[in-house]
């Protein structure tokens, strides 16, 4: 009985050293406006990740400016021929969110290789249903249903709506996810920038 009490015990204290872990992301943008109505998902969490990933990009493509239009379609460029450098332009606090969104494995499918964000993960619906362009949000739907969702297959229709996305926070949110967190499982922060081998283009 003192055995299995015991082993209750452990398991009570692994489990509050996991609710810490969690509490250790400090919110930086919980005074924005709510700009993500889902259902059932941690919105508070996706808020976060979507304003960092844009003041990340926002610092690094137009620093002086900060436009919506001309960051995005910098990064997007960039992204779809495997050219951003995750190492400069992740700021430490995206770290720590990309911690926390890890925490969720059911967002991630780390066996796909067009992608490693669960396309499958009701995050996408929500993307889906709520898009504002009605042309991109059929071409986005019609290859979440075909899972033929990648950076590449999305990129061209894409690219010629970056004026919209400072108004559609669905459509930033995905290309927050797919095209920037969903990268960083693959990126070492430990490597120096002077041992990093040149890397070949998405398919």
């Amino acid at each position: 009985m003192k055995s299995t009490n015991y082993i209750l015990l452990l398991i009570l204290l692994f489990c509050f050293g996991c609710k810490n872990e969690v509490s250790k992301l400090e919110f930086k943008y919980q005074d924005r406006t709510d700009i993500l109505i889902c259902d059932g998902l941690n919105t508070e969490l996706l808020k976060e990740a979507l304003i960092s990933f844009e003041e990340d990009i926002f610092d690094t493509y137009d620093s002086e400016r900060r436009l919506y239009n001309r960051s995005y379609s910098r990064f997007i460029g960039e992204a779809v021929n495997n050219k951003v450098d995750f190492t400069t332009v992740v700021s430490e606090h995206t770290k720590r969110v990309f911690e926390a969104l890890q925490k969720d494995e059911s967002l991630w499918d780390l066996q796909n290789t067009n992608s490693y964000l669960n396309h499958k993960h009701k995050i996408l619906a929500c993307i889906g249903d709520n898009m504002l362009d009605e042309d991109l949000k059929e071409t986005f739907n019609a290859l979440i249903h075909a899972n033929s969702m990648s950076v590449r297959m999305f990129a061209d229709p894409l690219k010629t709506k970056t004026a919209t996305i400072k108004e559609d926070r669905y459509l930033a949110l995905f290309i927050a996810l797919d095209y920037y967190y969903a990268k960083l499982h693959d990126v070492d922060f430990s490597t120096p920038e002077s041992e990093k081998t040149k890397k070949e283009p998405l398919k």
